[in-house]
């Protein structure tokens, strides 16, 4: 059977300049963990980014986030960038405009403690608006059945998934909702004013318990910045976050752990994080 994924062997700026004639930059996105990810500037200044899947698993969930990106659309207060499906030699790849604005990630330090809480604020309303999408007639699966997906596709022999597991488990067993699922501050665009405008990477979109985004979030997130997100999502929620916030982010940093000793012993390009 033909590979549909991507290896280091592709030429991407070919594939790239077979998409857009007046390319005058191509640049190397190297925290791409399911994609390579590239950057690509037109002549007159606008700005592309190309994603082309590393494994089986990642060529699936990109034709899921494709289908998901037009499914949420005007379902919540935030933006998503508008995936085109494109395809060489059989395999698929996605292209779309580069939305401007700044990660959290780049955006945190210059922060003060103002404009941190009404981020907050924006991130709870963006939480509360996701668990209110109706997804009855759309198929997607369990939170806790996709990253145990992501744990078997690294083939970590010692990585005891069952029991990382446990605690989503039970949680979703108690009610579902719609889930970003890789809610980290890298998928959350702001602007100058450090407001929130959009969201990204819905390739783990999927259901679970409300707690799931947050415990995402905040196993990547200072921990001044967590007491201004947890008391904000409080005010919005019906359930006390804090009961079962402890197990979900050890589920979390346990995936990442897991998912950045595979991507260091089978992908070497990639810039990783250091938990």
């Amino acid at each position: 059977m033909t590979k549909q994924y991507f290896d280091l062997n592709d030429d991407f700026e070919a594939i790239i300049k077979s998409q857009i004639k007046t390319v005058v930059e191509i640049c190397k996105i190297p925290t791409g963990w399911t994609n390579y990810v590239y950057k690509a500037t037109t002549k007159r200044g606008a700005a592309y980014i190309f994603r082309f899947p590393r494994n089986d698993f990642w060529v699936a969930s990109l034709k899921k986030e494709i289908w998901f990106n037009k499914f949420i659309k005007d379902k919540v207060s935030f933006k998503t960038v508008n995936l085109k499906y494109k395809k060489h030699q059989g395999r698929g790849y996605s292209m779309h405009r580069f939305l401007n604005g700044f990660t959290l990630t780049e955006a945190y330090p210059q922060m003060n403690e103002t404009q941190k809480r009404e981020l907050s604020r924006d991130i709870a309303t963006y939480i509360q608006e996701l668990s209110r999408v109706d997804v009855s007639a759309v198929k997607l699966p369990l939170f806790s059945e996709f990253h145990i997906g992501l744990a078997r596709q690294n083939d970590d022999k010692d990585y005891n998934y069952m029991e990382i597991f446990v605690p989503l488990f039970r949680k979703e067993k108690d009610g579902l909702v719609l889930v970003h699922g890789d809610f980290n501050p890298g998928n959350i665009l702001v602007n100058k004013k450090f407001k929130m405008i959009a969201v990204l990477d819905y390739a783990f979109a999927s259901r679970s318990a409300g707690p799931a985004d947050l415990a995402v979030l905040l196993a990547r997130t200072p921990p001044e910045f967590r007491e201004y997100i947890i008391s904000e999502y409080d005010k919005t929620s019906d359930e006390k976050i804090s009961v079962v916030l402890d197990e979900f982010i050890n589920v979390r940093l346990e995936v990442e752990k897991d998912q950045i000793k595979y991507m260091a012993r089978c992908h070497k390009d990639v810039i990783l994080p250091t938990l």
